[in-house]
């Protein structure tokens, strides 16, 4: 495997607010690295579209994005233009403009329940075992009305809210107790053709494995799913690409022979 040059499909740049560098220096850093490609996909959080200028910035993202096509044409990297689309369901008028727009790949996630802050804002001191166990099920249940709306290609980082409440905060939590509602979300994301995302950022994080990890990469392939997605989440240069190589190897652990990438919203594929 070490000689498949994979795409790196979820990475941001500075036109994220978390990103810290160029949509150019982003580029070059995965040609630098031997990287197949990449998509650029940076926060579009739908719920916070105009508050917080994401119709200013993800048409910055796009422009540079496109740019970069052109500039990287040559070079035998393929960039392609995403994003990620933040709780579409709570900001359907934005997700309605963004999918207006010619992506490659649209990016579906959910970083806060509704009415609720991001996960990575949570404060600790809250976080009772009841109150862990409600914000999972309101979780889940989102992300499952999520994958029924299927305006989307890739469901990213389906376990998030995990990053911080096991990694950060190293809570208890029995993913056992939300089965139910968890075949749910990965028979809808099969049964509508979409790929599930293998998060490769909580290999380099605390929590110290995929998002999600194995058992549920390898339930969606019981449930009849084909597509996995790859994706770094880098949010600098030094992280575009870490990790694939991991998470290619967790997509064949657990049954699957290829990684699905988009071009134009159509999967294309490599073999592992």
């Amino acid at each position: 495997m070490s000689n498949i040059r994979l795409i790196d499909c979820h990475t941001h740049t500075s036109n994220s607010p978390d990103g810290k560098h160029s949509t150019y220096a982003v580029c070059q850093q995965a040609l630098l690295n031997r990287l197949g490609g990449l998509a650029i996909t940076d926060h579009c959080e739908c719920d916070l579209y105009r508050k917080d200028r994401y119709d200013f910035i993800i048409q910055q993202s796009y422009f540079e994005t496109e740019d970069c096509v052109q500039r990287f044409r040559d070079s035998g990297l393929l960039v392609l233009k995403g994003v990620e689309m933040g709780q579409p369901l709570q900001g359907p008028e934005a997700a309605q403009e963004l999918l207006k727009m010619e992506w490659d790949v649209i990016l579906a996630s959910v970083h806060n329940n509704p009415g609720m802050p991001d996960f990575y804002f949570l404060d600790k001191n809250i976080l009772d075992e009841a109150r862990v166990h409600q914000l999972l099920e309101d979780y889940f249940r989102h992300v499952y009305d999520t994958v029924c709306w299927e305006q989307f290609d890739v469901l990213a980082h389906l376990t998030y809210p995990l990053r911080y409440l096991v990694g950060r905060y190293r809570l208890p939590v029995r993913l056992a107790d939300y089965r139910d509602i968890m075949d749910a979300i990965l028979r809808t994301l099969a049964r509508s053709g979409k790929a599930l995302e293998i998060n490769t950022s909580g290999l380099r994080q605390p929590y110290g494995m995929c998002l999600p990890h194995e058992p549920i990469v390898r339930r969606f392939k019981e449930l009849g799913g084909e597509y996995i997605s790859l994706g770094s989440d880098a949010h600098s240069v030094q992280d575009v690409g870490k990790n694939l190589s991991d998470g290619a190897a967790l997509a064949k652990l657990c049954g699957f022979d290829k990684i699905t990438y988009y071009v134009a919203r159509k999967p294309h594929f490599i073999e592992i």
